[in-house]
């Protein structure tokens, strides 16, 4: 599908349904999911790509041979692991919409991975579990089930969009899943010290691809919509099992910093907790110039995702 084609009513349709909890298949025809593939899944495929930048970082991931993607929707999520830890032997799709099983399916075919509809039937061999944007779409039923699902896998990651609502769900997740050690973003395998918070939640900004600002398809679209192709706030978790329980003594910049004239400060994770601290760009670099999630505390290495 091409921009030319696009009917800005079905974008319309599909914006105002993620805003509010979603009907059970609003997968209408393979019309809406090229829509929604044009548009919506590249933004979420940008977030993905900032994961799992943070994760190869780690050097971590043991990329098992088997890929599950849970609530797959246009099997984007599944494309973009593809392209980053290569081919696995087979992946499985699972979703509530059988429309968008299929269409994803084609697509990963498409690459030439043996792929098919997951029946949710045991596994005799270690997969990884990929979960993307499914917050709003789960009942409580369906949440345990995903619990259960993630504690079986060797590896899981989960993205999801970076608002208050979709952090406590990623909160849950940890408290929920005890057999993986987290390996992204927390800097520690204690309790999350925002759990209680009020005011701040766990969520970091993706870059946004280049097209975004130089496309006018895209400028029209973020006038359509009304939304900010600048910000990309995630929320994610990566658990994996077998690693060692590390501790990055540094601590995590969380969100955005905020930038003062002379100075900035940013809110600093660590498994005693999570507080604002005095950050500053690395030398040379002036304040006005700094990007989210690019700063440093004094004497530290620099981190495309803040210090660890």
């Amino acid at each position: 599908m091409e921009w030319k084609d696009v009917d800005w009513k079905i974008f319309h349709s599909l914006r105002a349904g993620f805003l509010t909890r979603p009907k059970a298949d609003y997968w209408d025809s393979d019309r809406v999911l090229e829509h929604y593939d044009l548009a919506i899944a590249p933004r979420i495929v940008d977030k993905w790509r900032s994961v799992w930048a943070d994760v190869q970082a780690s050097g971590k991931w043991p990329a098992p041979s088997v890929l599950l993607d849970w609530g797959c929707g246009t099997g984007a999520a599944t494309l973009e692991y593809i392209r980053v830890w290569g081919k696995p032997a087979k992946v499985l799709l699972w979703d509530r919409s059988p429309r968008a099983v299929a269409f994803a399916k084609k697509k990963v075919e498409a690459v030439g991975v043996p792929c098919a509809a997951w029946d949710e039937s045991r596994f005799d061999e270690p997969f990884a579990l990929i979960v993307s944007h499914v917050v709003n779409e789960m009942d409580p039923a369906s949440k345990q089930n995903l619990f259960s699902f993630l504690q079986q896998s060797q590896a899981f990651a989960r993205v999801e969009p970076g608002t208050p609502e979709a952090a406590k769900e990623i909160i849950e997740t940890r408290e929920s899943v005890t057999t993986h050690t987290w390996i992204a973003p927390c800097p520690h395998q204690a309790a999350c010290p925002l759990k209680a918070s009020q005011e701040d939640w766990c969520h970091f900004f993706a870059e946004p691809r280049q097209e975004y600002f130089t496309n006018g398809d895209w400028a029209r679209y973020a006038r359509e919509m009304k939304i900010d192709l600048r910000s990309l706030p995630v929320s994610y978790l990566i658990g994996v099992k077998g690693q060692d329980q590390a501790t990055h003594s540094r601590g995590r910049l969380i969100g955005r910093p905020k930038v003062h004239k002379r100075d900035a400060e940013g809110l600093i994770c660590r498994e005693s907790g999570c507080e604002w601290e005095a950050i500053e760009p690395e030398q040379g670099e002036r304040l006005k110039s700094l990007k989210d999630n690019q700063l440093v505390r004094r004497g530290k290495t620099r981190s495309p995702w803040g210090p660890r």
